[in-house]
């Protein structure tokens, strides 16, 4: 089967978890667990309904303001939260209601995800610490390093067992040409990072929404690259990601400029 195949087979998505089951979620694929403080921009985006609850990833931009994957809001369906302080999201200190979502408005998730970015505005500021802090978004111009890095609360695989702890992974930047020959359904919208070697690190579900952070080289500080958008079965080894700095301005727009 060819990736393209499978894109439509499985698509990335946020774990949905009945209530009727334990409440927790699961763990990026091959990854290692994380310390205190050491990803201090990310994000736990719980959303709730009267049967069951939704996990994804975000990422801190400022007090009041989390990027995220549009897929991950159904304001709809779910009241959310946006949870913050600890790498054990049973643990989480800082729990705010989000008062508005703020979905691209070209969001589309058929044939293929497309613009699946989302901004959630929090109820009220955080409080930025040592280990609660915001993250820089890329540009456009930027020239980055390619080991890169990715975090969230999602599975190890589609069947594995649940955890409530942060994991994170290094992961390779590929480039669009090599991303676009492996996945002909990706647009310059994207950016795809893995070693598309079977059984190697990836996101899985749970994770969407959560950072793709790189250094970039002209100051080797961590920029905000991609946000994770979709995959496959969470084994191939390769993540596709909403390109952070081909919506940088959307995303300026909808949050530095609202607060």
């Amino acid at each position: 089967m060819t990736l393209t195949a499978m894109l439509f087979r499985h698509v990335m998505a946020p774990a949905i978890i009945l209530l009727t089951l334990v409440v927790c979620t699961q763990q990026i694929v091959k990854g290692r667990l994380a310390r205190k403080c050491q990803i201090p921009y990310i994000a736990y985006v719980r959303g709730y309904s009267v049967r069951e609850r939704l996990t994804c990833g975000g990422t801190l931009l400022d007090e009041r303001h989390v990027v995220t994957a549009a897929h991950c809001v159904d304001e709809d369906r779910y009241k959310y939260f946006v949870l913050f302080g600890s790498t054990d999201f049973e643990e989480m200190p800082i729990r705010i209601p989000v008062m508005k979502i703020m979905k691209h408005i070209n969001f589309s998730r058929s044939p293929q995800l497309a613009n699946d970015v989302a901004i959630l505005k929090l109820s009220r500021p955080v409080k930025l610490s040592k280990c609660l802090q915001t993250l820089t978004l890329a540009s456009p111009n930027d020239v980055l390093l390619e080991n890169c890095s990715i975090a969230g609360w999602g599975r190890t695989t589609l069947q594995s067992p649940i955890s409530p702890y942060l994991f994170y992974a290094k992961v390779p930047l590929l480039t669009f040409d090599r991303c676009h020959y492996l996945n002909p359904t990706v647009t310059g919208h994207n950016v795809c990072a893995g070693q598309f070697v079977m059984d190697t690190q990836a996101t899985c579900e749970g994770d969407s929404g959560g950072p793709l952070v790189c250094h970039r080289k002209r100051d080797g500080r961590n920029v905000l690259v991609g946000i994770v958008s979709y995959g496959w079965d969470c084994r191939e080894g390769l993540s596709v990601f909403s390109r952070v700095s081909y919506y940088k301005d959307w995303i300026l727009r909808n949050s530095v400029m609202t607060s």
